[in-house]
């Protein structure tokens, strides 16, 4: 049974580095009546509220908002979001809590248990499926409403989705471009970049041989799989399925290149391994985020001046890769209709689009994403990766696999397949023995 790559996503891991090491400590901080909220640092965190005197014909409620890293570099677009919410729903009090990425989990997880969750929490994909595994989120397929769900990227609607139902909304990420060598393509006699992976390969011996250098990086094995919508775990998340004839003979394509030196033994899907190669000019393309490739413009100038950019290679799925951020709604919440209504409103296009004005973020929503502002410079490099990223974001998914130890899983396929090409490992051997590997994994899961 195939695990359909729109219900999977490739973990964000550490998702966006642009927005990480942001946050402060936090504590609480109620505003003054019709003031702007106010951010009040202390250790643990960052704490801000924003009210309004309720009306008389509504219960005041305060809902707790959970973010990563964000406070204080964005206090100010935050309040004026809450000013603008509270304004309309003036019963309601945001309390805003900010922290950093590794001790959200548990704090959410601990707060459920005592039984005072937030109701609105930030979390990657990967953080927010390990709580599905707990039974911790509210379905949101099943109680958001059908205008709700209705602004989102079709993909990145489904990045948290299990089986029917979907457990976040999705909010921002960094959709990638292709950047690639415009003499070292000419060089090749390649008018224009390949469009997918398929096509990649059968140039990559012919570039090898006119240039020197190789076309590009392969991605991580398991990446392979996702993007080529191939089998890697069954629906129901009890069977390993990756070990496979069709799997194992993508890989065996790339050892015959890896083999005859036109293709990189090492470092596939590994970002800095990617960026030197290409700056030295040793890879034709790479992919990556905007801001990504603007570093090529401050660490290799001259490479940078022959650099233009194009729509990221895909794969037989269509979709490239897009590691989110989301917010979902625990459970635990004493106000779920309220939540959903602010996590849907802070995902919302309006919210989205302001926030990707104060930082190099991209929408998850279809009509923020198609906002000329990300076309408003294309005389830079820069700015061609941005209006490309903006693009190519209404054709991107996250990828992970829905497992509390779904890294562990990718881990084990991405090893197996390593093994094959850098070491020389008979492939039905190893491909056996990272499988009865995932096998425990999956035996691990079930006991949590």
């Amino acid at each position: 049974m195939k695990r359909k790559l729109t219900g999977l996503l490739l973990s964000a891991a550490m998702a966006i580095s642009l927005l990480s090491g942001c946050g402060n400590d936090a504590s609480s901080n109620k505003s003054e009546e019709g003031s702007a909220p106010k951010v009040e640092e202390e250790t643990g965190g960052v704490e801000s509220e924003a009210s309004v005197e309720p009306e008389e014909s509504a219960d005041p409620i305060t809902l707790e908002f959970w973010t990563i890293s964000l406070s204080p570099t964005f206090d100010d677009y935050f309040n004026a979001r809450f000013d603008a919410y509270t304004a309309d729903h003036p019963n309601v009090t945001i309390k805003w809590v900010d922290m950093p990425q590794d001790a959200i989990n548990d704090k959410l997880s601990t707060s459920a248990a005592a039984g005072n969750a937030p109701d609105v929490v930030n979390l990657n994909t990967s953080q927010a499926l390990t709580m599905v595994g707990l039974d911790a989120l509210v379905d949101l397929n099943a109680e958001a409403t059908e205008e709700q769900k209705s602004i989102y990227i079709p993909g990145q609607w489904e990045a948290c989705k299990t089986g029917d139902s979907i457990w976040a909304f999705p909010w921002y990420g960094t959709p990638a471009v292709l950047a690639y060598n415009t003499e070292l393509l000419e060089m090749a006699g390649i008018e224009t970049p390949p469009s997918t992976y398929e096509e990649a390969l059968g140039m990559a011996e012919d570039f090898y041989n006119k240039t020197g250098s190789y076309l590009f990086m392969p991605n991580a094995y398991c990446n392979m799989l996702f993007l080529d919508d191939m089998d890697i775990i069954s629906d129901d998340l009890t069977e390993v399925t990756w070990n496979n004839d069709e799997n194992k003979a993508l890989l065996l394509r790339y050892k015959e290149l890896v083999d005859k030196g036109v293709l990189p033994k090492e470092g596939w899907g590994d970002w800095t391994t990617c960026l030197q190669l290409y700056e030295t000019e040793k890879l034709g393309m790479i992919s990556a985020s905007a801001v990504s490739v603007n570093r090529v413009s401050d660490e290799a100038p001259d490479v940078a001046a022959k650099t233009e950019v194009a729509k990221p290679l895909v794969g037989k799925a269509g979709l490239s890769t897009n590691p989110l951020m989301n917010v979902v709604v625990p459970k635990a919440s004493k106000h779920v209709k309220e939540a959903i209504d602010f996590a849907n409103y802070i995902t919302n296009d309006e919210s989205q689009l302001l926030f990707c004005k104060e930082v190099a973020i991209f929408p998850s929503t279809t009509k923020a994403s198609e906002d000329e502002f990300f076309k408003s410079d294309m005389d830079t490099l820069l700015g061609r990766a941005t209006a490309m990223a903006a693009e190519s974001n209404l054709y991107s998914a996250d990828f992970t696999i829905g497992l509390t130890n779904g890294s562990e899983y990718i881990s084990a396929i991405n090893n197996a397949a390593s093994a094959v090409i850098t070491n020389d490992e008979d492939i039905e051997e190893i491909f056996a023995t990272y499988e009865g590997d995932c096998k425990t994994l999956l035996e691990e899961a079930g006991a949590n």
